[in-house]
């Protein structure tokens, strides 16, 4: 039986409940808390979504009073907001300029030798420069290894490269910085100032982690430096890897069961996918690794319809079984407004084969993304939005003065 100061590692594929189960937690310890503890419940995630599924879950289900005592952030946002109050407390060579700009393209590979040479080539030889790896350095940016409150340098070219990087970042006016940058400034900001980490554990009560398998090595050492001490839940799919592309830390889920001391618990029974669906996604993750089978909480005769995985060699044999499948459903006197064909990308690609197997047949294939892309356009929604108001109840009395 897991105590209320447990730290939890929360383990489950899509479906499982996962954020469902922070939303219950949160909501369940602020109707419980005690009347004299005024602490918050902090939820953070990878992406600003995340951040807000919580917070909009808790807004159904508690007073305007209640949530008050619920904060959500991006982990990034979060680490913005910490930054913003307390940069004056960062030593002065960390020091970022008050009204510092956020810049997210700071590290183009093909851009940064030029500013390998605006902040060094005085110090280092071209030669000791141009061996620097462009890609393994803004892969790094920066921000892997924690910053050392007093930089020593070493004299050495592919080491202090980025703490002269820093410094040409920093001492532009203002002060450009990306998120990565941001939360490392952060970390280093609550490790050399305790009364910042008092402060955080006086004002929050517990910290949720939403999105856990997305978090890069920067935030996790920010959360571990800041929520030490704090009850922390963090719930993750461990078999999702899809943001390894933006460095996600490969190891998170072992480096917080260590770090946290926390318990991991596995989720099991998935309750959003049929069925159907499910023996697919199984027969996929038993492929990729030995995981536990989920299980759903759909009864087998409620989910109708048809469900199939299919492997093809290419992508005109794929569009040719489709136009086949597509001209069986016609024949079985399915209408042609009741099929949707849904791609993951180029679909005027798709839509160009599909057409070429039926040049004796009585129907086209329409590429709709056209449209969609249109809809998106300022202007098409501006002149949406008063289409929309003009034939409104009401409209008429705003657009025509009848007492005249």
């Amino acid at each position: 039986m897991s105590s209320e100061f447990d730290n939890l590692l929360i383990c489950g594929g899509p479906g499982t409940g996962k954020t469902g189960i922070l939303a219950d937690y949160a909501t369940s310890l602020i109707r419980n808390s005690p009347e004299h503890d005024h602490r918050k419940i902090l939820a953070l995630s990878f992406k600003r979504h995340g951040a807000n599924d919580i917070f909009q879950r808790l807004q159904k289900r508690l007073t305007a009073d209640e949530v008050s005592r619920f904060e959500a952030f991006t982990i990034d946002s979060f680490a913005k907001e910490l930054l913003d109050r307390f940069y004056h407390l960062l030593p002065d060579f960390w020091k970022p300029s008050a009204n510092y700009m956020v810049d997210e393209e700071l590290f183009d590979p093909l851009l940064i030798k030029d500013k390998f040479y605006a902040a060094a080539g005085t110090i280092f030889p071209a030669k000791d420069i141009e061996a620097v790896s462009p890609w393994d350095f803004c892969c790094n940016s920066m921000t892997c290894d924690l910053l050392p409150a007093e930089v020593i340098w070493s004299g050495i070219c592919n080491i202090d490269i980025g703490f002269y990087m820093w410094q040409y970042f920093l001492k532009q006016q203002p002060s450009r910085l990306d998120f990565p940058m941001i939360t490392a400034l952060a970390e280093l900001l609550i490790r050399i100032n305790p009364v910042i980490k008092q402060l955080l554990t006086a004002t929050y009560r517990s910290v949720l982690l939403d999105e856990f398998q997305d978090v890069t090595t920067v935030h996790y050492q920010f959360l571990r430096t800041a929520f030490s001490g704090i009850r922390v839940i963090a719930a993750g799919d461990q078999n999702q890897n899809i943001m390894r592309w933006a460095h996600a830390m490969p190891d998170n889920f072992e480096a917080f069961l260590q770090d946290f001391d926390a318990r991991e618990v596995q989720l099991n029974v998935n309750i959003r996918s049929a069925l159907k669906l499910l023996d697919i996604q199984n027969s996929v993750a038993a492929e990729l690794d030995n995981t536990t089978p989920l299980m759903s909480a759909e009864n087998p005769e409620r989910t109708p319809g048809v469900c199939r995985a299919l492997l093809f060699s290419s992508d005109e044999e794929e569009s040719k079984f489709i136009a086949q499948e597509v001209e069986k459903l016609l024949s079985s006197q399915i209408s042609l407004r009741e099929i949707c064909i849904i791609v993951r990308d180029t679909p005027e690609a798709y839509v160009k084969m599909w057409n070429s197997y039926m040049d004796d047949k009585n129907f086209r294939f329409r590429d709709e993304s056209t449209i969609q892309r249109l809809f998106t356009e300022p202007a098409v929604q501006l002149l949406l939005a008063l289409w929309e108001n003009a034939f409104a109840d009401g409209a008429d009395d705003l657009l025509f003065d009848r007492s005249q």
